[in-house]
């Protein structure tokens, strides 16, 4: 009996050892994969640093090894974000805008609104999945910025699906948005979030033409207070958002 059971132990030393070591290697594995993520979000950011137009196919390059590494990218997206860079002009527009911004503006766009900045705040489930963006835009000329708000919910499908339902679009005169002569009154977004940190968001959008348009995301601290800052303006909570 005594001799089973030092055999026994033996057992469930070798076991209990066996575990320990899976531990470490899982521990060890996910420091590996951090480590990686924070190397290559570097080497992103730098490439937009060094450059206003980097190298779309290094940076593409970037994106697809940092997706390899998110098992669900559109799980971790709640907070306040900047489109901080987009891979061709005037997909932000196309995607994520009322379409304003796509008007012609006259003789030498002297009436033309460009897309300045866009932003986007993230709910939690727990809010109620809300979403919230801006679309700040400048005119050629003497003028001060303006900005369009949409607000909404949006889904996430799959683990990189996100949809963006927005049923409240308003001027920063909280007047219709009036596109081509009709009123833009919902939009929907639908796009594939690729990858997502606490320090990054990419996304990818397939257009009609089978082309794939990437944005990359950065935080910021509080979109009303970026808003204010475009708009050179005190205005408090202009989202309203919460």
């Amino acid at each position: 009996a005594s001799h089973r059971g030092r055999r026994g132990r033996r057992a469930a030393c070798a076991a209990t050892t066996e575990k320990q070591a899976a531990s470490l290697n899982k521990a060890a594995q996910k420091e590996k994969i951090k480590a990686e993520k924070d190397m290559l979000e570097s080497v992103v950011l730098e490439l937009f640093d060094r450059s206003d137009e980097p190298d779309i196919l290094q940076v593409r390059d970037c994106l697809a090894r940092l997706a390899r590494l998110n098992k669900r990218p559109n799980s971790t997206i709640n907070g306040d974000w900047v489109i901080f860079w987009a891979s061709r002009e005037g997909c932000v527009d196309r995607v994520f805008g009322s379409g304003i911004t796509e008007e012609e503006g006259g003789v030498g766009d002297w009436n033309k609104l460009f897309m300045k900045e866009f932003y986007i705040r993230i709910g939690t489930r727990k809010d109620g999945r809300k979403v919230e963006t801006a679309e700040v835009m400048r005119k050629v000329g003497p003028f001060p910025n303006q900005y369009n708000s949409f607000k909404g919910t949006y889904e996430v499908i799959g683990t990189s699906g996100l949809r963006l339902i927005l049923t409240d679009i308003q001027t920063d005169e909280e007047k219709d948005v009036v596109v081509k002569g009709e009123v833009v009154s919902e939009k929907t977004v639908e796009v594939d979030v690729i990858y997502s940190s606490k320090n990054m968001v990419a996304i990818q959008k397939e257009d009609a033409a089978g082309e794939f348009d990437f944005f990359v995301l950065t935080p910021v601290e509080d979109v009303n207070v970026e808003v204010n800052k475009q708009l050179g303006t005190d205005r408090k909570n202009f989202l309203g958002f919460g």
